[in-house]
């Protein structure tokens, strides 16, 4: 039976949080799984090669930090915890075991003749890499004298071997050593079960208790990473500007197209903002009028844009505008006796598109593209004969043209 219950401020860290806990004659893994469940947001990740999960515990504590609770779960256990985010990290510590404060060492006797010589021992150099069978035999009665005073754990020797050869010492490190945070996947790879971490594809995994694998600790890094990247980038302010000029077809005759944009960008790939374009068709004579005129309009409305992998030197942008403009016929000289205009009319107007940009520059981007007006109708006629000039999809049309931004991305 445990029972659990946590009282902390809002603002402490998972391992300043005061617990109430008591623990009687359970699991390790399930004293885990309590505390997990009990403190809300908090995840335990380990290995399961990084202690005995069957391992029985009998404990109680009244308001203590859950630091000072985790020390007793894992004393003689060589396990080092440490937190990240809402996560507490177990992993193999590196520990020796100390009697009344005294390092465990376990030395064999010299012999008589290096006694009676008195020859003093030189500085310790480093030991080689395989050990003779008298050095294994020493590192056994080392491990067995370490059981004897109550450690049942296995710990790792750090051997020092003399100058004289004549002795090997195997010691043990005092305290465990602090865990620095894990900024890379490097110091990842440093950890010592990295190696030895099974795979957890085919293991069910609680939401109070994670195993830990390497690879799914990198990806859960990376993806830390990306969030933080994520949410920098929301709050970086960008803008731009663009400059287009182009091909259009205007009433079946060729015509130029000049416009552009102003665009807030919310983040690298999503933009809004506002575009206008005017567009005006060749100048013809007209058969009926007996003069010069051209087709001739312009609209504007509100654009979204989405930029895909904007950080390419290479990428595509696919803009879209959707709004409303004016279209008329007019003369191209002034004439006393002939009205300027001789018909005009409204439309609504949705134009999507799809470009190729360069970045050139960290504030210049150029870029070609092809786009589709949709123009609702757009027919005009003579004013006196009510003769049509051009239909109602005069408007409506392929697109293509030069776009020059300018701006923070």
């Amino acid at each position: 039976m445990a029972s659990c219950a946590v009282y902390a401020q809002e603002k402490g860290l998972f391992l300043d949080k005061k617990v109430t806990v008591s623990f009687n004659d359970i699991t390790v893994d399930e004293a885990l799984k309590r505390l997990a469940s009990e403190v809300d947001g908090m995840v335990f990740m380990y290995s399961p090669s990084t202690f005995d999960l069957e391992r029985r515990i009998t404990f109680s504590f009244q308001d203590v930090a859950l630091s000072e609770i985790l020390n007793q779960v894992f004393k003689r256990m060589n396990v080092d915890f440490s937190e990240r985010r809402n996560k507490i990290l177990l992993k193999p510590g590196m520990v020796k075991p100390q009697l009344n404060g005294s390092t465990v060492a376990v030395k064999k006797a010299p012999k008589t003749s290096e006694v009676e010589t008195g020859v003093p021992k030189r500085k310790s150099i480093r030991p080689a890499d395989r050990l003779s069978k008298n050095q294994e035999a020493l590192m056994k009665e080392a491990q067995q004298a370490v059981e004897e005073v109550g450690n049942s754990e296995k710990l790792q020797p750090t051997n020092v071997q003399s100058a004289d050869s004549a002795s090997f010492v195997p010691q043990f490190r005092a305290q465990p050593k602090p865990i620095p945070p894990l900024a890379n996947d490097k110091e990842i790879n440093r950890l010592p079960f990295a190696a030895k971490v099974p795979s957890v594809l085919n293991k069910s995994i609680s939401q109070d208790s994670v195993v830990l694998d390497t690879k799914v600790y990198k990806r859960l890094l990376a993806k830390e990473k990306k969030e933080e990247a994520k949410a920098n980038e929301t709050k970086k302010f960008r803008i731009f500007g663009t400059a287009y000029t182009g091909y259009t077809s205007v009433g079946g005759n060729a015509g130029i197209q000049l416009g552009g944009s102003v665009v807030w960008l919310k983040n690298p790939r999503w933009g809004f903002g506002l575009s206008g374009y005017a567009v005006q068709a060749r100048v013809i004579d007209d058969p009926v009028r007996l003069n010069e005129y051209r087709l001739a309009g312009g609209y504007g409305g509100v654009s979204v844009h989405y930029v895909l992998n904007p950080s390419d030197r290479i990428h595509f942008s696919f803009p879209l505008v959707v709004g409303a403009g004016g279209f008329l016929y007019k003369r191209t000289r002034l004439e006393p006796s002939e009205a300027l205009v001789e018909d005009s009319t409204a439309f609504f107007m949705v134009e999507p598109g799809a470009m190729v940009e360069a970045n050139v520059i960290k504030y210049l981007r150029v870029g070609f593209g092809l786009s589709y007006r949709f123009a609702s109708n757009t027919m005009l006629n003579y004013q006196d004969t009510g003769d049509q000039i051009v239909g109602k999809s005069a408007l409506t049309g392929l697109n293509f043209g030069l776009s020059v931004k300018f701006g923070l991305f």
